[in-house]
């Protein structure tokens, strides 16, 4: 494209030498494709220096067969990431039964059985490293959400059903605090 319509400022902030800047970030595949696995404005830096795609890692967690959505969090006063899991529910409440022992306890008193929520931890560390994450790419702590992010009820969703990032870490903002003391009672 040679630029915006009558939009010199937005042309000149999109095309810069030539190139096209769209905020995505993009990978080569080993095929020859190329796919878009993030936006700019998502990366963040933690307390250590690592740089973390969020959405990237989303896309991998959410491959988890326990696992219907994920929102991965990262402070860069921080070194660790937090995430938000919304279980599948029928892979995950199998699963979490006999995790829990407990043939008959619902998806509500499955999420909050520390034992299942400490498995499901350890499930998504080790699907984590078999996808060859990096230790700042796995989850430390993790809070488990029965209802699914969406565009109308907890509006975390776009209408293109992409989360809503800012949004998300306010709802989410005393689950995140939470999971981070936990992490510091553990570390301290």
């Amino acid at each position: 494209m040679s630029g915006y319509y009558n939009n010199p400022e937005l042309t000149l902030e999109t095309i810069k030498d030539g190139w096209l800047h769209s905020g995505d970030i993009a990978q080569f595949n080993s095929d020859g494709t190329v796919s878009i696995i993030d936006r700019s404005k998502d990366i963040f830096k933690l307390a250590q220096g690592e740089y973390v795609a969020p959405e990237y890692l989303q896309i991998i967690y959410e491959r988890h067969p326990l696992i219907q959505q994920i929102f991965v969090y990262g402070d860069p006063s921080r070194s660790a990431l937090v995430a938000v899991v919304v279980p599948d529910p029928e892979t995950f409440t199998k699963w979490a039964r006999w995790i829990a022992s407990d043939s008959n306890a619902g998806i509500h008193g499955l999420c909050s059985n520390v034992h299942v929520t400490d498995a499901l931890l350890n499930s998504l560390d080790e699907f984590g490293r078999e996808r060859k994450l990096q230790g700042f790419e796995l989850i430390r702590a993790l809070y488990c959400e029965m209802t699914p992010f969406d565009i109308s009820s907890n509006c975390l969703l776009s209408n293109t059903l992409k989360l809503k990032r800012s949004v998300a870490t306010q709802y989410y903002r005393v689950t995140i605090d939470d999971m981070y003391r936990q992490l510091e009672t553990l570390h301290s």
